[in-house]
């Protein structure tokens, strides 16, 4: 009985909190527009908050973007552990709302050809100068 009554009152607690609580954070201000083609190449980690995947990682982390021909985004993820040894991952990224193409989904889970759990990946900021 009394876990039915612990049950029942953490519950009622998630039900209240979500009618009554904290209002939800204002969702970051994406860039409007991005040049795929001018994205893809490899890209060089200067900093970064580590994932719980990443902690491994201690140098050298690098993400490589190649435009597909189905318009998808092959992500390869590159770093180097602690005894030197090469850790990769291979993801696939999209755009799933055409008028938002700098909110992509990117997903490092494939299973029988469906790429599974894909997480936000939102292109916030650009260099003002252009690439030479």
């Amino acid at each position: 009985m009394k876990l039915v009554w612990i049950v029942s009152m953490l519950m009622f607690m998630s039900f209240a909190a979500g009618v009554h609580g904290v209002a939800k954070p204002t969702p970051p201000q994406v860039v409007p527009t991005v040049n795929v083609e001018r994205y893809m190449g490899r890209w060089y980690a200067i900093a970064s908050i580590p994932t719980s995947f990443e902690r491994q990682c201690i140098q050298g982390t690098t993400a490589e973007y190649t435009l597909l021909d189905n318009g998808k985004i092959e992500v390869v993820n590159t770093c180097y552990d602690a005894r030197g040894a090469v850790d990769r991952a291979v993801g696939r990224a999209w755009i799933p709302d055409l008028s938002e193409p700098t909110k992509l989904k990117v997903s490092f889970v494939r299973f029988l050809g469906f790429w599974l759990f894909p997480g936000d990946y939102w292109i916030i900021d650009l260099d003002a100068i252009p690439f030479t």
